[in-house]
């Protein structure tokens, strides 16, 4: 009997090893169940309208102008919206907490209102499409900010592509998302030159198994301009992992299995 205890014991802790083991190394997907961008500070248009620049204080993304009350037409050159009745976006997204292994999302459909001029001056763009990736490759937490970080502080001057964010071609262009552009003043034809590929970002959130989560990731680009994106996630349909309540009891009863031949043997 006590030989029976020592073995059972034996597979139980062999068992919630190898189910530790497989929680840590195991990585969260989910799906992407919404994003949008809510928020844009332009080195280029803010700078132009407003006089307006980020300066480093040696935080991660530096003093950010208005980065907790951005007003259109006030403090931001620069307004996304989201279009009623539009594309809600979607996406993946693999991450444990510790490693960014994947996030490619595709935004809800936007409009753009961007004042190019002094108030009430600006062009209008809608947008069907829109993406942002970060490649599939493991980005380790930087512990430069309070969240998940990669990149390096802004004093570091990093200039390596973090976050790639699809190109405002011409409107209708292959690979374009801009549907749309008018203005009055002909300025479409600068929307081009609108670059949101960041060099650093960081991702506030925490993934859980059951893929019920918010995100926000904030993200600068190498001309400092920087913005947001608020993204939720929900569980991929038919996956086909094996929850770990499952795994467990699977591993635990393997392992008992093991102990019972070995017994017989004795015997």
């Amino acid at each position: 009997m006590k030989i029976f205890q020592k073995a059972a014991l034996t597979a139980v802790v062999t068992a919630s090893a190898l189910i530790s083991f497989a929680s840590q190394a195991q990585q969260v997907t989910c799906d992407i169940s919404s994003a949008a961008v809510t928020q844009l500070f332009s080195t280029t248009f803010d700078g132009l309208i407003f006089g307006k620049a980020v300066t480093d204080d040696f935080t991660f993304f530096g003093d950010v102008p208005d980065i907790a009350n951005p007003i259109w037409g006030g403090n931001r050159s620069v307004l996304f919206s989201e279009i009623p009745g539009g594309n809600a976006g979607g996406g993946t997204i693999t991450f444990d907490g510790t490693s960014l292994h994947n996030l490619a999302m595709t935004f809800s459909d936007q409009k753009l209102d961007i004042l190019d001029a002094a108030p009430p001056n600006n062009l209008v763009a809608t947008t069907s499409g829109g993406s942002l990736n970060i490649d599939n490759v493991a980005n380790i937490d930087g512990g430069n900010d309070a969240n998940f970080d990669v990149g390096g502080l802004l004093s570091a001057g990093s200039a390596v592509q973090t976050v790639d964010f699809s190109g405002f071609g011409p409107a209708g262009a292959p690979g374009s998302p801009v549907v749309t552009c008018t203005d009055t003043t002909g300025n479409c034809a600068l929307l081009p030159g609108l670059n949101l590929d960041g060099v650093r970002y960081t991702l506030e959130g925490t993934p859980t198994a059951a893929c019920t989560d918010s995100y926000t990731l904030r993200v600068q680009t190498s001309n400092n301009s920087y913005y947001e994106v608020d993204f939720t996630t929900a569980p991929i349909v038919n996956t086909k992992n094996v929850p770990v309540p499952a795994l467990f009891i699977y591993l635990t009863l393997a392992c008992m299995g093991m102990v019972g031949v070995k017994l017989s043997r004795r015997a």
